[in-house]
């Protein structure tokens, strides 16, 4: 599958993107497209899938050619009944507001769905609203469903994000299988190994370049680090946690003090997330089990950002960060256009803008929820120094992840829920 974009102009924002450019998609193959976050993996994925410009009008300006032919509405239809879309944020595909309901109406046979929900190990969240699974199961769900949808396309953008280890296995499995199916398979994400690619594209300074192999990135990088930590922030003990109707018991122990960092590792559903919130003072905890010292103000970087960005421009949500001081990989950051809706960031951007906020804000404890997804390898690299600087600065900083993670950060403890 040939296709050609040229002159091809993202009205939304004003700035040309994948000007005389030809992709050639193999049929029954995979590929995986890869660039900086804000390179416009997400923007081509909605070109490819023809969502644009016949899903979001007047967003798009120029030809785009699909085997040499220009597809008007009716061709986009036919080729929607044979795609697979998985879109970054689990939470704009759910038509339904029960897992059960969901999975009745997405996969109507009965055998088939028994398969999913052993095979998926959903059983457990049948009867449980959508909106209390966490991101990672929020997304096994969503997978469940379209690996069950028997479609010739599968395009998923940032494929298995939100997934810890065990589940993302589970995932590029069933890739494999798709792809000696002949299904096609478009991945719009970072750095990803696990399946074999027949093309593999990087999209930078709006070009589309066909590379030979994914390239090599290099983890290390130098730092300095005051490892002398100051005055006790905070105190978690022992006890059980509120989050809806359900109770989590967290049989942890720790503190946190002025210069530390502390890792909180677990699975999907570990209660990661439950932890931060109510550390933040989001959701009800028993008495006295958390105890911030007075004067410590808490900032948390919630895991997507998409539901934390409430600001109408992007100088209002930028406001705080010392541009000037951030380094060369934040080159966008310092020359956006501020005037533009935040909402029109990639989740990159949003992600990387939220944590820095939070580092430059008068905030003592700093906590990020899952700070590895959805970051390209330069952009976590940037992220990491910039944690350094805050914590010489004084401030204690909970980062979130998965279980065997690894970066360049001075934990003091790793934490297993």
């Amino acid at each position: 599958m040939k296709i050609s974009l040229n002159n091809t102009l993202f009205k939304e924002n004003d700035f040309l993107l994948f000007d005389d450019n030809v992709i050639d998609i193999p049929i029954g193959g995979a590929s995986l497209f890869i660039g900086e976050n804000g390179s416009g993996k997400t923007t081509l994925s909605y070109i490819l899938a023809q969502f644009w410009p016949h899903l979001v009008l007047n967003s798009l300006s120029g030809e785009i050619l699909y085997n040499n032919n220009l597809p008007d509405k009716n061709d986009a239809r036919n080729f929607w009944k044979q795609l697979s879309y998985t879109f970054q944020d689990p939470d704009c595909q759910y038509t339904e507001l029960k897992v059960e309901d969901e999975l009745n109406l997405m996969i109507p046979i009965r055998v088939q769905r028994d398969y999913v929900i052993e095979k998926y190990e959903l059983a457990k969240f049948l009867n449980r609203n959508i909106s209390t699974l966490s991101y990672g199961e929020k997304q096994r769900l969503l997978w469940a469903r379209e690996f069950s949808s028997n479609k010739n396309f599968y395009f998923l953008d940032e494929v298995g994000s939100y997934l810890d280890s065990k589940w993302q296995e589970v995932l590029f499995k069933d890739l494999h299988e798709l792809k000696i199916k002949g299904k096609t398979i478009c991945i719009f994400g970072h750095l990803n190994r696990n399946i074999k690619f027949d093309k593999i594209f990087r999209i930078e300074n709006g070009k589309i370049e066909l590379l030979n192999d994914i390239p090599a990135f290099k983890n290390g990088f130098e730092y300095e680090y005051e490892n002398q930590f100051g005055n006790q922030l905070m105190s978690f003990t022992p006890c059980f946690l509120k989050r809806g109707n359900t109770k989590i018991k967290f049989d942890i122990n720790f503190t946190l003090s002025e210069k530390e960092i502390i890792m909180i590792s677990g699975n999907n559903g570990s209660g990661k997330s439950s932890l931060f919130l109510a550390i933040a003072g989001i959701i009800k905890k028993t008495k006295n089990a958390i105890n911030i010292l007075k004067g410590n103000n808490v900032r948390i970087v919630l895991q997507n950002p998409y539901s934390q960005t409430i600001e109408s421009s992007i100088e209002s949500l930028i406001s705080g960060i010392k541009i000037n001081q951030l380094s060369d990989t934040f080159t966008w950051l310092k020359e956006i256009d501020r005037s533009r809706d935040p909402l029109s960031l990639s989740y990159g951007e949003q992600k990387a803008i939220h944590i820095l906020s939070a580092l430059y804000s008068d905030a003592k404890i700093i906590l990020i929820d899952e700070f590895y997804t959805g970051l390209s390898n330069n952009m976590k690299t940037s992220l990491e120094i910039e944690i350094i600087n805050a914590l010489n600065n004084g401030k204690g900083v909970i980062i979130s992840s998965h279980p065997v993670v690894k970066d360049n950060l001075p934990y003091s403890q790793i934490i297993t829920l």
